[in-house]
């Protein structure tokens, strides 16, 4: 019984880690909606990168 208990948990796991990695990045919207802004690859001096607009787009916003 414990047995089955294990296997059920580490299948959970498995398909819990590849559902992840199916997991679409943000897009501008999510980044305006967090008062952030869409730049190329590196965000500016003086700003954080807050998340994601597209694979080749980082959301950035000012910290200072």
């Amino acid at each position: 019984m414990k047995l089955l208990y294990l296997l059920l948990s580490v299948a959970f796991l498995v398909f819990q880690t590849q559902a992840q990695d199916l997991k679409p990045h943000g897009s501008p919207t999510d980044c305006h909606r967090k008062l952030g802004i869409c730049r190329h690859v590196f965000c500016n001096l003086f700003e954080i990168t807050i998340g994601y607009c597209n694979r080749h787009h980082v959301c950035c916003r000012r910290w200072i």
